[in-house]
C-alpha cells in the first residue's frame, strides 16, 4: 500500500515535470535515458565477460564437478546475454544517431557545400 501512494504522488509531478520541457530539453532527457540505459549493458556486458574469465582462471569445471551443470547454463545464459545487450546498445544508438544528425545534418550540410 505504501508503494503505491508513493507511485501515485510521483506520476503526476513526473508527468507535469514533462510536459513544462521543451521539445530540445524532452530530447536531452530522453537522450539522458538512452545513455543510462547503454550503460547499464555495457556494464552487464562487463560482468559477463569477467565471470566467464573467471570460470576459465580458476578453473572452477574441474575444481568442482558439482557445479559442471549450473557452469554450463552460465555459458548458455551468458550468450544470451551478450546478444540481447549488444541488440539494447544498438537499439538506444540509433535513435540518438537520428535525432543529433536531424539537429546537425542541415547546417553541417550547409557548411560543406558552401566552403567546397
Amino acid at each position: 500500500v505504501k508503494n503505491s501512494i508513493v507511485l501515485t504522488d510521483i506520476y503526476p509531478k513526473f508527468k507535469e515535470f514533462l510536459n513544462s520541457l521543451s521539445i530540445e530539453e524532452l530530447l536531452a532527457f530522453s537522450g539522458l535515458l538512452l545513455n543510462g540505459l547503454i550503460l547499464n549493458h555495457i556494464v552487464t556486458i562487463i560482468l559477463t565477460l569477467y565471470g566467464d574469465y573467471l570460470i576459465i582462471r580458476f578453473n572452477l569445471e574441474s575444481k568442482y564437478p558439482k557445479l559442471v551443470k549450473f557452469i554450463q547454463l552460465k555459458k548458455k545464459l551468458s550468450n544470451y546475454t551478450l546478444k540481447i545487450s549488444l541488440t539494447w546498445i544498438v537499439l538506444c544508438l540509433l535513435p540518438q544517431i537520428y535525432v543529433n544528425s536531424m539537429i546537425v545534418g542541415i547546417k553541417l550540410y550547409e557548411f560543406i557545400f558552401s566552403n567546397f
